[in-house]
Formats: C-alpha cells, sequence, structure tokens
C-alpha cells in the first residue's frame, strides 16, 4: 500500500476527526480547498501563534488524552504521519498525555511549545530530530526518556520545564545547546562522557549535574555539577563570587 508523507497539523488533525480552537476561527472565514485553508493558516503571524490558548475537541467533547494513529484513509486516499510540525501543539492546554507513533522522525519547532498541562509524552524511536524549544514551558512534564536516535539537544528544548525530575541522555547524544535544561529547577541528571559540546546555561539551575565528560565552554549553571573540569577552565570571576555565596560548584 502506498502512503503519502504528511506532518501532524490543523488540517491533519480535522481528517482525523479532531477540531481545535485554530480550526474553528479558521473555518469561518472564506476557503473553498484544502490549499486555501493552509494558505490561510500559514499566513497566521508567529506572535499569535505564541498567543493563542488552543484546546482540542472530539465530537463536541474537550480531550485531554491524544493517541496519534501511524496512518489513516481520508477521502480515498492513504496518509502516514512523518513529522509534528513547527507549533503543531503550541499551548494547547487541554492535553494532559500524548502518544506519538513510530512512523514519527522528526519533532518541529516549538511543537510543544507552553503545553502546560502536558504531563506525559512517549518519544518514539523512529524519532531522529528534536527542535529548538520543542518543550518548552511544559511545566507539568515530570519524566522524559529520549530514544538513542537523538544526537543533539537543541537550544531551549525543555526550557523553564520546572516539574522534570528525570530525563536520560542516551549514549548516542554528542551535544546539548544553549539553555537546554534552563530553569529545571527539580532536575537531577545524568550526563554521558560521549557529550563533547554543552552550551551556555544548559543546566541553569538544576538540582544536580553529573558529567564526567571533557566539554569547554562558558559556564553551565548548575546548582551542583559533579565534573572534571578544571577551575582555570572557568574564565569569568562573577561565578566564583556565586560558587562562595550558594556553597555549590557552578561551572
Amino acid at each position: 500500500m502506498e502512503y503519502t508523507e504528511v506532518e501532524l497539523n490543523y488540517i491533519t488533525l480535522e481528517q482525523l476527526g479532531y477540531k481545535t480552537t485554530t480550526y474553528e476561527r479558521m473555518n469561518k472565514l472564506k476557503f473553498t480547498t484544502t490549499e486555501e485553508f493552509e494558505k490561510i493558516s500559514n499566513e497566521i503571524s508567529e506572535e499569535t501563534k505564541l498567543d493563542r490558548e488552543e484546546k482540542i475537541f472530539k465530537n463536541d467533547q474537550e480531550i485531554t488524552h491524544l493517541e496519534i494513529p501511524a496512518t489513516y484513509t481520508y477521502e480515498g486516499k492513504n496518509y502516514k504521519i512523518t513529522k509534528i510540525g513547527d507549533y503543531d501543539f503550541a499551548t494547547m492546554n487541554s492535553i494532559k498525555s500524548i502518544i506519538l507513533p513510530d512512523s514519527i522522525t522528526e519533532i518541529g519547532e516549538h511543537a510543544f511549545w507552553n503545553c502546560k498541562s502536558l504531563e506525559n509524552i512517549n518519544i518514539p524511536n523512529s524519532v531522529t530530530q528534536i527542535g529548538e524549544n520543542a518543550f518548552e514551558g511544559c511545566e507539568s512534564l515530570k519524566e522524559v526518556i529520549l530514544p538513542n536516535s537523538i544526537k543533539r539537544i537543541k537550544d531551549w528544548t525543555f526550557y523553564n520545564c520546572k516539574s522534570l525530575e528525570n530525563i536520560n541522555i542516551p549514549n548516542s547524544v554528542i551535544e546539548i545547546g544553549e539553555s537546554a535544561f534552563f530553569a529545571c529547577n527539580h532536575l537531577s541528571i545524568s550526563v554521558s562522557s560521549n557529550v563533547t559540546t554543552i552550551g551556555e546555561d544548559a543546566f541553569w539551575n538544576c538540582k544536580n549535574v553529573n558529567y564526567k565528560g571533557k566539554a569547554k565552554g562558558k559556564p553551565w549553571g548548575a546548582r551542583n555539577l559533579n565534573s572534571k573540569r578544571q577551575e582555570d577552565e572557568i574564565d569569568d570571576p562573577k561565578y566564583d563570587e556565586i560558587k562562595l555565596i550558594l556553597g555549590s560548584e557552578i561551572c
């Protein structure tokens, strides 16, 4: 059977029988084709996307759990969902849990931005890329299991996930971006020595970070860092002052 690969967006959700408040707003506009709907949707400014507060419905009932199929058929055509697009679930505050299919290979930038009620999400082993800010502001998210297919945790990916307590860093990961776990205040994390690049403030205010690798660079901001890095690798004296005040090792 042949499939057309698609990303999960408002049109895809509608074809699966769901409605979002964005779709309802768009539906009030005058359009006659899917292409015209998509054109109008793409013209929504980034500011509008960031300001919206979304809900999702099925059979006129607001839902909190969403399970996405790998494939579906709509109007006689077969589709395979391979990507969660940029901003696709941004600020969708009604969702508490999402199950993604093994057909997904990419999660886009800001895909789950500010989903404040999101508590559980699986990231399939098929996923090879997670975009910047993908889970920023998911303040109810407590645990994440990353697949071994991920090589980079990009900038701001888990920024301000303030309830996050546990996340695995697979041995496949070689880079952790700037502010990737910024303000994850309850997070204790072990980082493999395979990671050779760590961005500025990657672990700002994280509870505890255990890292025995050799990544260099600007201070990472953890409240406690168990690391082999030497004091002479830190070239900013203000962090020595902070370290004395907090009584913790900051790198």
